[in-house]
């Protein structure tokens, strides 16, 4: 089974939490073509379409955010600090190719290990950095600003068996099949 054009530009479409228009558009778009559709002040969309007449109301709701990062600073060597936006286990992150909704890509990288191997724990947020590839902290702060958001950079990969990974899967299968 091949990915639909549709949930493809969905899992395509960057969308971290508080941040999430580009995904959004394109769900709205999708829901334009045979619905009503608005949103409201804190972004959320809504799509209605008229029933029969006297049937019953129905609801499907979904949401299209995924996990993401927040730049909090970049540091004398030129890597950016990050927070986590939405919950998740960082071990994961580290080695993944990522990009900020400006378009700077970089890579998330543990910090020079100073603990022995066998006194390492599971890495926390404070533990790793996003390489930009700067020269120096300059040009790194030319690139990327506190308050940058970004997510995995990552594109939806089909597997065997009809099968498909990618990130924001959870939440934009979701909106899919609420479309």
């Amino acid at each position: 089974m091949s990915l639909p054009p549709l949930l493809n530009d969905l899992l395509r479409a960057p969308g971290p939490s508080g941040l999430e228009e580009r995904a959004a558009a394109v769900w709205r778009e999708a829901a334009g073509a045979f619905a009503a559709v608005w949103g409201d002040t804190v972004g959320t969309s809504f799509a209605r379409v008229v029933g029969a007449a006297g049937g019953p109301s129905c609801a499907l709701v979904g949401h299209v955010d995924e996990i993401g990062f927040i730049a909090t600073h970049v540091d004398d060597q030129g890597y950016v600090a990050i927070r986590r936006v939405g919950g998740f286990t960082v071990e994961p992150l580290v080695g993944q190719r990522v990009e900020f909704l400006t378009g700077v890509k970089g890579v998330v990288a543990r910090r020079r290990e100073t603990t022995p191997p066998a006194e390492r724990k599971t890495a926390d947020i404070k533990d790793v950095h996003v390489d930009v590839g700067a020269r120096d902290a300059d040009e790194a702060r030319s690139l990327v600003r506190p308050g940058d958001v970004g997510v995995i950079a990552a594109e939806p990969v089909e597997l065997r068996e009809g099968r498909l990974a990618s990130r924001a899967l959870d939440n934009r299968l979701g909106c899919y099949v609420a479309l």
